[in-house]
């Protein structure tokens, strides 16, 4: 009896039976049924309880998907990515031609270098400048005679070079101010040694009158040549011109050179009648051409400053761009690129919408966020320009086509907007390439750098903010002391760019002795040894601190780097070098095999349980009453007295 209480007592799940039992109940016949099958005497089996999962297990195996599911997030990141870098590359050196730089450095040679002594940089005089047109600029500007003395065939409007085409006609334009717009110094005006003095050159200064030739002033309006007459910038289809003293408007007096056999007599003509005088602040040689070799474009500036303190400053300026991109055998492969581009940019606008959704205030906490955008903002920039100078090339394709190539054609402005192109893309290409550090935060190393930074961060800036008062205060030094005598520090830019240089360790040391034998040195030392001895150390302290803190403090660095080791893992598995059960390390496999063994023998000792109630319902008591038994006894009620109850003897 004792044995029989104990085994009854440790059935733990009798309510559940009860429930299974229910839903097996036995069914009675009919009157008009019967039994398919004879009734078996076999006992019946009882089912096996339910046991729960271990709770441990579960977590691993919930941990062990989550890395699965980052696992393939970060791959479909990577190689989309990817994709998308390549896609851009294609497009942004798709604009790019290794010739480029070969062709401008031939127009310098060919233009700036006139006749070897009398060059276009080094012009400082009127006088000078005219020596160039005559040695350099009538030479080359159209195609001459062959080295034999027959006249080039088929080249008619072709450049000095004999390869490019002129694209329209060149012209000579200068821009000047009014007279007398200065006032003189009293002591300087009472004594009558100066008449009069100009100002330098302002749009709101500019001459806009009408002259005969020699400047002399007249109101007529007709019969007047075009080189006296002003002509406005929408007519010459020209825009502000950035020098390196002003930014000049597009409009001023033009001499068109638009006949090769006159253009000498011409400039003879303008040089006689001094075209070019004390209130010129600015003559431009503006042409474009063509080369067909290569299918680029040159639009060349070729610009001489004066300004009221006397001499000429030269600026010659040659852009080299490729307008037409669908020409070519590469024209598809382009196309397609740009297709796909767009189609990233709009995938990208719709992830990170989500993401602001998903994450809301802790979305702009993120640099990479700030970055994506970034990149988003540029591309859609860079999608607008570029589709618009497509449209104003082809604008100006078809006016040159109209007029039979002979017209005034300028490409100024389509060279501005190529150059604004270049800008976005090179932006987008360098913040493109830079997010493919956050691809790297996997590495350890670079976790601890970039928690460093976020560590940093607060003092970095306080430093910058002394670092920018100390710079600033030895720039205004330094422009103070030598702007009138060092051509480097002659204006603040130029002083601060030469400051930094000088930080990187490129500087000339003479020019500050030759200036000031004195404070020249002495502030030049000052400014050496107060930033690189004591503002970069200051510099290198505070990040080396962070690092320290950051690289004992666990909690400050970036666990990424742990789905490095998961993923290897499952790339030495997916090719059969390693199990692929080994995600989990040796302590957790020996403790995971010891529970799975303990859980092996209970459910054992289960079934043995089970298989000997079996055998003594079968041979003392009727199967139906022993199973009431057994229901009353879990449910912890009094079992009742059983019912007809046949030993059965042997």
């Amino acid at each position: 009896m004792a044995i029989f209480i104990a085994l009854v007592i440790k059935t733990p799940n009798a309510d559940e039976d009860d429930d299974m039992e229910d839903d097996e109940e036995d069914f009675e016949l009919g009157k008009d049924e019967e039994w398919l099958h004879g009734m078996s005497d076999a006992p019946v089996r009882r089912k096996i309880a339910y046991i729960p999962p271990d709770p441990d297990r579960i977590a691993r195996i919930r941990e062990k998907r989550i890395k699965e599911l980052a696992m393939y997030a970060i791959i479909r990141e990577i190689i989309l990515y990817i994709i998308f870098l390549w896609i851009l590359m294609m497009i942004s050196y798709g604009t790019q031609d290794p010739y480029a730089n070969v062709m401008k450095e031939q127009y310098a040679n060919t233009l700036v270098g006139g006749d070897g002594s009398r060059t276009f940089d080094k012009i400082v005089t009127i006088e000078q400048y005219w020596a160039w047109v005559h040695t350099g600029l009538v030479p080359s500007l159209y195609v001459g005679k062959w080295y034999n003395g027959d006249d080039p065939e088929y080249m008619d409007n072709f450049f000095g070079d004999r390869n490019s085409f002129i694209v329209g006609y060149p012209v000579m334009r200068q821009v000047r101010v009014r007279p007398d717009l200065c006032n003189i110094h009293e002591q300087f005006e009472r004594a009558d040694y100066i008449s009069e003095c100009n100002v330098d050159y302002s749009m709101s200064d500019e001459d806009e009158g009408s002259y005969e030739a020699g400047w002399i002033p007249t109101n007529l309006t007709d019969g007047l040549r075009k080189e006296y007459t002003y002509t406005t910038w929408d007519v010459l289809d020209g825009y502000p011109f950035f020098g390196r003293h002003a930014v000049y408007i597009g409009g001023g007096y033009v001499s068109e050179l638009n006949n090769p056999d006159t253009i000498a007599d011409q400039m003879q003509q303008l040089e006689k009648e001094a075209w070019i005088d004390r209130y010129t602040r600015a003559v431009f040689v503006e042409f474009s051409t063509y080369n067909a070799q290569v299918n680029l474009f040159a639009v060349v500036n070729l610009v001489v400053e004066f300004l009221p303190s006397g001499g000429g400053f030269p600026y010659p300026r040659v852009d080299i761009v490729r307008l037409l991109t669908y020409y070519e055998g590469f024209a598809l492969v382009q196309i397609c690129c740009e297709a796909g581009f767009l189609i990233f940019i709009v995938f990208f606008i719709v992830k990170e919408i989500k993401a602001i959704l998903k994450q809301k205030r802790e979305y702009p906490k993120v640099f990479w966020n700030l970055a994506e955008w970034v990149i988003i903002a540029f591309s859609i920039g860079l999608i607008i320009v570029y589709f618009y100078r497509f449209y104003t090339t082809k604008t100006l394709i078809s006016a040159f086509k109209k007029n039979g190539g002979r017209g005034y054609v300028k490409l100024q402005y389509v060279a501005y907007w190529n150059e604004l192109l270049g800008c976005m893309i090179g932006w987008v290409v360098f913040m493109s390439t830079l997010k493919f550090i956050k691809l790297l935060r996997f590495n350890k190393r670079i976790g601890v750098l970039s928690g460093t930074i976020r560590h940093a961060a607060n003092d970095l800036i306080w430093f910058g903010m002394f670092f920018a008062i100390v710079f600033l205060a030895y720039s205004v030094a330094f422009y103070l002391i030598l702007g009138t005598q060092v051509f480097n520090y002659s204006d603040f830019t130029y002083t601060m760019e030469s400051l930094i240089t000088a930080i990187l360790g490129k500087f000339a040391f003479y020019e500050l002795v030759e200036a000031d034998r004195i404070l020249g040195p002495m502030l030049f030392f000052s400014f050496m040894c107060t930033i690189t001895f004591i503002l970069i150390n200051m510099f290198l302290t505070i990040i080396t601190e962070a690092f320290q803190i950051v690289k004992h403090d666990v909690s400050q660095q970036s666990n990424d780097y742990e789905m490095v080791d998961f993923m290897m893992t499952r790339f030495k598995a997916f090719i059969g070098i390693q199990q692929a059960a080994a995600t989990l390390n040796p302590k957790d496999h020996e403790e995971q095999a010891r529970k799975n063994a303990a859980k092996d023998d209970m459910e054992i000792f289960t079934d043995k349980v089970d298989q000997l109630l079996n055998h003594i319902a079968k041979v003392y008591f009727d199967q139906d009453n022993f199973d009431n038994i057994i229901k009353s006894m879990g449910q912890g009620k009094q079992p009742a007295k059983p019912k007809n109850i046949t030993p059965i003897t042997a």
